[in-house]
Order: structure tokens, then sequence, then C-alpha cells
């Protein structure tokens, strides 16, 4: 695993120095040595596939950066910390579908990392409410707002009572839903006051700049 972040460490040295193919190269390298080693799936090429994904996602390839996560997030893991590290590749993997515009896919992902979350950490997590709010959000893009509010209340109330600072996004998403689910008939920023300063400024911020809407899906092939 430490050779690997080392790669990692080096490829994104090799971008700064406007080298890509030799970044991408270095990872691709990095991700068949792990399977040769190691076995197809083995957790160390997991890690090896997702660094990979990372560096194509600085060079902007979504599209590949998501194939290869896919082959990161489809490996089986055995141990807990390789399940931990599943959840994350699937999580990562959900957002950049949802980026992509192929919600349908994404929620599929997002939905089968929920039900690990909860094998793994429980619900009433905070561990289980970040795969809540993932989903929820691709949810609220699919139009599924009674849902996906539901979601974010569960999330948001254990984060609240955890004192995260995670909770702004919550929040932040929860109004946006509200927006869209009821218009000015409830009140979107509840509890605001309850936040520190820092908190309030952040979920300010988020409610004023919302992530844009998730492209169209291509059109099927004919």
């Amino acid at each position: 695993m430490r050779a690997a972040m080392n790669r990692l460490d080096q490829a994104f040295d090799l971008l700064r120095s406007n080298k890509p193919r030799e970044a991408e190269a270095l990872l691709t390298d990095a991700a068949r040595e792990a399977a040769d080693r190691f076995g197809a799936d083995s957790a160390e090429h997991a890690a090896a596939l997702f660094d990979l994904a990372h560096v194509m996602l600085a060079l902007g390839d979504l599209g590949r950066a998501a194939e290869v996560m896919k082959q990161a997030a489809g490996i089986p893991a055995h141990t807990s910390q390789a399940r931990k590290a599943r959840l994350n590749y699937q999580g990562n993997l959900g957002e950049l579908l949802q980026r992509l515009g192929r919600l349908d896919e994404a929620r599929s992902v997002l939905e089968e990392s929920l039900r690990g979350r909860a094998e793994v950490w429980g619900e009433q997590t905070e561990g289980y409410a970040v795969g809540q709010l993932s989903l929820a959000d691709v949810l609220f893009w699919q139009g599924e707002l009674e849902r996906a509010e539901e979601l974010i209340e569960e999330a948001a109330g254990v984060q609240w009572h955890a004192r995260s600072g995670r909770v702004v996004i919550a929040l932040a998403l929860r109004a946006v839903v509200r927006a869209a689910r009821y218009g000015d008939e409830r009140p979107l920023l509840e509890h605001l006051d309850a936040l520190s300063p820092e908190l309030q400024t952040q979920l300010v911020a988020l409610c004023l700049d919302p992530a844009p809407p998730p492209p169209p899906p291509p059109p099927p092939p004919p």
C-alpha cells in the first residue's frame, strides 16, 4: 500500500510538471504490478486502480475515471479494512457517475454502498449518514424529493447529535430539497442560529453556490 501511495505522489508531481502521459503510465504500471503480485481480486489491486482513477480525474477524463473506479469498486473485499476501502470506492464512484449524468447507475452503486455501510458501521452512525446524503443527492435529481428529504433528515439528526461540522452539508442539501418540494411554505434553514459563526458562513456559502445539475444521459446507440 505504501508503494502505491508513493507512486500516487509521484504521479501528481508529474502532473504538476505538465507530464500527464507519464503520470498515467506510472499508475497504470502500478496497477498491473499489483494484479501480478497480489492477484486481480486483491485489495492492493483495487487500491492501485483507485489511485489511477484519481489521476484520470485530475486530467478531466471523467468517463475513463469512472470505468477504472468501477473496476476498483467491483473487487471483493475480504477484510475489515478492505471493506471500508471498498465503501469509499463505491461512494466516489456514485458521485462521479452522478457528475456524468448517469443517475440510475449512481443510484444503484450508492444503494449498495449504503447497505454495506449499515453492515460495517451500523445505522444511526456518521459513516452511514455520509452514504445517506450521497444517495439523497441523486434521488433529488431524479425527482424523488420525499425520499431524499427523509434520508437527509435522518443523516442530519445523526450529525447534529455528533456535533459534526459535516452537518452543514446535510442542512444545505435539505434546503435545496425543501425549496423544490415546498417552495416558500416551509423554512429552508432551520437551526441556523444554533450553529457556530464559522458553520453558519459555510452553510450560507453552500446554499448560495449549489452543485450544478448533472448533464443529461447520453442518447442510446443507434
